[in-house]
C-alpha cells in the first residue's frame, strides 16, 4: 500500500471513529424527548351522527376550543366513519376518526378510534399524526377525557413530542 493510500485510509478511519458518537446519540433508544403539553376545552357544537346510524356512515362532530380560562383558543372538527355497532342496550358505536384542532398558530391533525355510547365518546387517546404551521412536524398523542356530559364539554391534552 503505497504511503498516499495508507493516509487516506488512516484519515477514512478517523472520520468513521469521530462519527460513531454523533450518530449514536442521536438514534440512542430511551433518551429523553422534549415535551410541549396544550390543554384545551372543546365545547361540541356539532354532532351529525344518524338517529339509526349503520356500518359505514359517516357523521361529523366539533366545536369551539378555549383554554382553562375559557378564553376561546380556536376551533375542532372531526370526521368519522363507523366501523363497528354493538349489540348491548344501548349500543356502542366504534368510529374511527380524523380530527383537526384549527389554533392560532396552525393546524394539529389526529386520528383515532373512538367507542361512543349514549351521543359522548369514552376517554381515549388519539395519535398526533402532523400539523401546519408552528405544528407541521407536530407527532405525539392527545387524551382526550369528557369534563362536562351535559354540555359535552371535553378536556384535551395534546402532548407533542420533538
Amino acid at each position: 500500500m503505497s504511503h498516499r493510500n495508507r493516509i487516506l485510509a488512516a484519515a477514512c478511519a478517523l472520520a468513521a471513529v469521530l462519527a460513531i458518537p454523533v450518530f449514536g446519540a442521536a438514534s440512542a433508544p430511551g433518551q429523553a424527548q422534549a415535551e410541549q403539553v396544550i390543554t384545551v376545552f372543546g365545547t361540541r357544537g356539532q354532532f351529525t351522527l344518524p338517529g339509526a346510524p349503520t356500518v359505514g356512515a359517516t357523521f361529523l362532530a366539533g366545536g369551539e376550543l378555549a383554554d382553562a380560562r375559557k378564553a376561546p383558543v380556536g376551533r375542532a372538527v372531526s370526521s368519522c366513519t363507523l366501523a363497528e355497532i354493538s349489540t348491548a342496550v344501548p349500543p356502542v358505536l366504534t368510529a374511527h376518526c380524523s380530527t383537526v384542532f384549527r389554533l392560532d398558530g396552525g393546524d394539529i391533525h389526529m386520528s383515532s378510534l373512538r367507542e361512543y355510547a349514549n351521543g359522548t365518546f369514552k376517554n381515549t387517546t388519539f395519535a398526533v399524526t402532523g400539523g401546519t404551521g408552528e405544528y407541521s412536524a407536530a407527532r405525539g398523542q392527545t387524551r382526550a377525557v369528557l369534563a362536562d356530559s351535559k354540555a359535552v364539554v371535553y378536556r384535551f391534552d395534546v402532548t407533542l413530542t420533538d
